[in-house]
């Protein structure tokens, strides 16, 4: 809808090469995997943004997988 916007959990793996910081992929999976089990403390693997890196942001990045945005970081 014009004027609606919406930002996509998942996209953990903010690199500055092509597409990396725009769609959702297997890299930002590998990031969910390098912070899996830290708790308490919100890290770049903790995409529903509770504090505990766990199985459930794998189900954030697995449901927005393969998800992408036209709009790419200044």
């Amino acid at each position: 809808l014009p004027g609606v916007y919406a930002m996509l959990a998942g996209n953990g793996e903010q690199v500055l090469t092509a597409n990396a910081d725009t769609d959702i992929n297997s890299s930002d999976r590998v990031r969910w995997g390098v912070d899996i089990g830290q708790i308490g403390e919100y890290r770049i693997g903790d995409y529903n943004l509770n504090g505990d890196s766990n199985y459930n942001d794998r189900v954030v990045w697995e449901r927005n997988n393969g998800k992408f945005t036209s709009i790419a970081r200044d």
